[in-house]
């Protein structure tokens, strides 16, 4: 828990650092192939992206209750 504000504000600050290159790509797919393909890249982007974790096997697991461990003689 010490270094939950550190991690939290580098969080923050990166995703604050990158804003502007989100509005530069969007522009390029506007002028390169019109709004719906612009609309339609960000959707696909948007979607491969929430479905990730479908993908790793630990979100499978994690509603598995842990195995009690076996009692020492």
């Amino acid at each position: 828990m010490r270094l939950l504000g550190r991690v939290s504000s580098l969080t923050t600050a990166m995703c604050f650092a990158l804003l502007p290159f989100g509005g530069l790509l969007g522009g390029v797919l506007v002028t390169t192939g019109g709004l719906p393909f612009a609309m339609a890249v960000c959707g696909a982007l948007y979607f491969a992206v929430t479905m990730l974790p479908a993908l790793d096997p630990r979100w499978r697991e994690i509603d598995r209750r842990p195995q009690p461990a076996a009692a020492a003689m």
